[in-house]
């Protein structure tokens, strides 16, 4: 039986090669594809790629003590009221210092308790890949079944962001560019435009929010609806590692705090892998849910698709 099914593949690999010859002949030295117009393009590899949003939440109530909660079922954004303050005053005054930003951020009050939140961003390009989604970020807390056993485990994800166009400078907190600004137009870019952070909460403020939190601004003046409390790693360094090719970052920290901000959503390029720098042996209580919480220092992975190299490099 097995000789059997050998010959039968020989025969048809065979009949193939003779139909190619065939059609060979008829068509002399040109091609199939120049023969029927057909030419490929290769993929542009410095596309934009577009923030996609489900229409509805996925969580619509979430309380703010959820929100800024540590408990693996919250999302850890311990510093989200004073990152939302800082948000909201920079945004009506964009032109202050961050030190009067954050003098005025001390009177903010939070006019709300609860906020629709995200698990999940999506990124495309539709004049390229058409309507497939090339890249995504998950950002959930875990989740337990019945029995209280852990169903799906924590996730979230690390990201690029664009912190600056190209005149811009970078200060130890990056400040954020405005929804409208674009720090990169398809062409390639220095890494300095760019920083890593890692995504704790994506939520959106109710239309009485905006009005409470930014009056006399109409709507086109307003924040974007979608929005993202990250934490942030350092800048890159001035160039990758010798050996595995790799920039390294680690976290930025002031005064022992990890330093957080809230963003549009739209700043947000792609998701980023993250290679943690071992201090000497692995601790073992180190596992893939807390290694981002417990490890300092990282290397940023280039070799994550075609994509991400392209763009590092």
């Amino acid at each position: 039986m097995t000789r059997w099914l050998e010959r039968k593949k020989k025969i048809a690999h065979h009949s193939n090669y003779v139909l190619w010859r065939e059609q060979q002949v008829v068509i002399g030295p040109q091609s199939l594809t120049a023969l029927h117009g057909i030419q490929w393009h290769p993929p542009d590899l410095a596309s934009i790629l577009e923030v996609k949003m489900t229409q509805h939440p996925t969580q619509k109530s979430v309380p703010l003590s959820e929100i800024t909660g540590i408990l693996p079922s919250q999302y850890g954004a311990r510093f989200f009221i004073p990152a939302l303050a800082r948000f909201t005053v920079q945004w009506l005054n964009p032109g202050w210092t961050a030190r009067r930003v954050e003098y005025h951020a001390e009177d903010f009050i939070t006019p709300m308790e609860r906020l629709a939140v995200f698990h999940r961003v999506k990124f495309w390009n539709e004049s390229v890949y058409g309507k497939e989604t090339v890249d995504s970020i998950h950002v959930h807390p875990c989740s337990t079944n019945a029995d209280g056993d852990v169903a799906v485990p924590a996730r979230f994800d690390t990201a690029l962001i664009r912190v600056r166009s190209a005149s811009a400078m970078v200060s130890a907190e990056p400040r954020i560019m405005s929804e409208g600004s674009q720090a990169w137009t398809g062409t390639r870019r220095s890494l300095n435009d760019v920083c890593v952070a890692q995504v704790r909460v994506v939520f959106s403020l109710t239309e009485a929010a905006l009005a409470n939190m930014f009056p006399g601004l109409g709507r086109d003046q307003r924040p974007p609806t979608h929005l993202a409390y990250v934490e942030w790693f350092s800048k890159f360094t001035p160039a990758p590692e010798r050996n595995s090719k790799m920039y390294k970052i680690s976290r930025t920290v002031r005064d022992g705090q990890r330093v957080a901000s809230i963003i549009p959503v739209s700043l947000i390029e792609r998701s980023v892998h993250l290679i943690p720098k071992w201090p000497g042996a692995v601790p073992r209580s180190w596992t893939c849910e807390n290694v981002l919480a417990n490890c300092d220092s990282f290397y940023v992975n280039p070799f994550k698709d075609t994509h991400t190299y392209f763009n590092l490099y």
